[in-house]
């Protein structure tokens, strides 16, 4: 059961792990000539972290409350991990200078935790009252820190392949959508501090964004030669009748899309004009000129 296109490609099965989707709403509809044809299959190549050093960070994360065992195990292993928390907080949010942060029962519901903060001189509020970039942030960081609280640079295994008798594992963050409820300066410092924390640490994060302020801060720090410009990977998607297609773009190749492509999320040519951003382009050269 392994498509052509994977051999074609060199991805060997022994060296992978393989995931099937057999959900027709969730399946292109190909000839199903063969058997193959009617499965969703991609492969994963490397080493699987340990799933309590996986963190998934989505829409509904924002707007739910942290499961009880996640805070009370952040707590029994990590010290002061809500201090880490507050000074991560007060370095997006320079306003929160001084604030302490608790997880405690969320309102009306003992078996979730929510975030609180209490500003010097006054009482603490739920974290929900502080608006949902706020809320963002802090849902992000609380995670972060947990999980970058627990990994070392000592922790880099030792061989790339499958190999479940070695104890050392990477630390995996998937995050969509950084930007959901913030503003963009706000966002550029979350983002920075997302970067200090996994500096140095076998941590490998995914994102997938629309948004140009989170690609423009990539830019950025590759062309401020960042120490982790050599293994940045931008992958810029398509998909069309039923093929997901991938560009690659490495290290410092990201900020060239911007020079000879644009708006490097429009597809097509017969895009560019749709897009906002090429609006606001064209008055300005308009208006240079």
């Amino acid at each position: 059961m392994m498509p052509p296109y994977f051999e074609e490609k060199g991805i060997q099965l022994e060296n992978a792990y393989w995931t099937y989707l057999w959900e027709n709403s969730w399946v292109h509809q190909w000839d199903r000539k063969i058997g193959i044809d009617h499965f969703a299959v991609w492969a994963i190549e490397g080493k699987l972290p340990l799933h309590d050093r996986v963190l998934l960070f989505d829409f509904h994360t924002v707007t739910r409350p942290f499961h009880k065992r996640f805070v009370h195990k952040a707590k029994d292993r990590i010290i002061a991990w809500e201090e880490q928390l507050a000074q991560s907080l007060q370095r997006v949010f320079p306003d929160f200078k001084n604030v302490k942060t608790e997880l405690d029962d969320a309102p009306g519901n003992t078996q979730r935790k929510t975030g609180y903060l209490a500003l010097p001189g006054h009482h603490r509020l739920a974290i929900d009252h502080f608006g949902d970039g706020a809320r963002h942030a802090f849902k992000v960081l609380a995670g972060l820190t947990a999980l970058a609280s627990q990994i070392h640079a000592s922790d880099q295994p030792q061989s790339p392949l499958p190999d479940n008798t070695n104890d050392k594992h990477y630390g995996l963050f998937l995050w969509e959508d950084p930007e959901l409820f913030m503003h963009p300066a706000r966002l550029g410092r979350l983002l920075e501090e997302t970067i200090n924390l996994i500096t140095e640490k076998p941590i490998q994060i995914f994102i997938t964004t629309q948004s140009l302020e989170v690609l423009a801060f990539f830019v950025q720090l590759v062309e401020e030669n960042h120490r982790l410009t050599n293994d940045l990977r931008v992958f810029r998607l398509n998909l069309e009748n039923g093929l997901l297609q991938a560009d690659l773009s490495a290290g410092k190749g990201i900020a060239s899309w911007f020079r000879f492509i644009g708006d490097p999320r429009v597809k097509s040519e017969e895009e560019i004009p749709k897009s906002p951003l090429y609006y606001l382009l064209k008055e300005r050269d308009t208006n240079v000129c």
